[in-house]
């Protein structure tokens, strides 16, 4: 067979408070597709057990970003070190990411020098890997119980690591938040009324992943999903026309596609409607000329992620009648 899954980082339940926009090809999968539950609690685990690998404590992502990226793999531990904003109010410690601070590539690079030239001696080299995201390459273990951070913010308590390897990462954090307080890129952030870089969220950590190869095609603007990709052997595609072009020449293979947002609800909502306009129509005019034999959305849906399965025979299926995305939380599990 022919399939597609197509794993959606945002879900149309996430588009604010205004107005919902017109999604219709995501409304078709809501309304003809076969339901299901799936386990795992966010995109980056869903990915990871597709591509068979296992959390040890934390899943894996560091090393396989550092892999693709082609960074000096001097110690053997990779995590991540997100850089992120602590905001005290009258209720609580909130943690927003850097994806929702404006932080420059100069800034970022001036940061990560200073933490690299401080912590380098001691067995932490610190990279950029890109403006949202920094690795710490270790000769320590780094078995700390964390994950990606929610949205576009979050409770502080996750910050602080668990797990068997804690008490050294809490201490290296304490020491980073301390030389992030005093570094001028953000007296000068601060001065312009901008929040500070002033803490780091460790996650991801491991050393050698193996992952298999369910896939064999994969398109994305998501750095882990090509990361897997690549590392697992498939051919990475850069758009939907070259993807449904090469499927035209398999009989039986699997591809995936990831798309991501990030920011303010309002853009997430505009990128939604560009995936159902560019990703999923054109997939389901294939499905409907027998080009593709099944389709898959997965996309995010507390307690875990819910996947919407159509073949061909979905276009007849007048009768499944569903308001679009206002029932979104009430989808028929099977």
């Amino acid at each position: 067979m022919r399939i597609v899954t197509l794993l959606v980082y945002d879900s149309p339940a996430q588009t604010g408070t205004g107005p919902r926009p017109r999604l219709p090809a995501f409304d078709f999968f809501l309304r003809r597709g076969r339901t299901t539950q799936h386990s795992e609690l966010d995109p980056v685990a869903w990915l990871c057990s597709r591509y068979g690998l296992a959390p040890d404590p934390d899943w894996p992502v560091a090393p396989l970003l550092a892999r693709t990226a082609r960074l000096a793999s001097v110690h053997p531990v990779w995590l991540c070190a997100d850089p992120v904003h602590i905001r005290l109010d009258s209720r609580r410690l909130t943690v927003i990411p850097a994806s929702a601070l404006s932080l420059s590539k100069a800034e970022g690079g001036e940061l990560v020098d200073a933490l690299d030239r401080h912590f380098s001696p001691r067995g932490q080299r610190l990279f950029a890997f890109d403006r949202d995201r920094w690795l710490i390459n270790s000769s320590l273990p780094a078995r700390i119980d964390s994950g990606p951070l929610p949205g576009i913010s979050s409770d502080a308590g996750r910050i602080l690591a668990s797990g068997p390897d804690a008490g050294h990462w809490n201490g290296f954090l304490n020491e980073a938040q301390m030389l992030l307080h005093a570094h001028p890129v953000n007296a000068a952030r601060q001065a312009r009324g901008e929040p500070e870089i002033n803490s780091l969220h460790l996650w991801g950590a491991g050393s050698n992943p193996l992952p298999k190869a369910p896939d064999r095609l994969v398109v994305s603007d998501d750095p882990l999903t090509l990361a897997l990709g690549a590392t697992s052997g498939a051919i990475i595609a850069g758009t939907a026309a070259e993807l449904l072009d090469r499927m035209q020449t398999e009989t039986d293979a699997s591809a995936l596609i990831v798309r991501r947002a990030s920011g303010e609800s309002s853009s997430v909502a505009d990128h939604l409607v560009a995936i159902d306009r560019d990703w999923l129509a054109p997939m389901l005019q294939h499905l409907r000329g027998r080009r593709l034999d099944c389709l898959e959305l997965v996309i995010p849906q507390a307690p875990g992620m819910l996947g919407h399965k159509v073949t061909g025979s979905a276009f007849w299926m007048f009768w499944k009648r569903l308001p679009p995305f206002s029932r979104i939380t009430e989808a028929r599990i099977e």
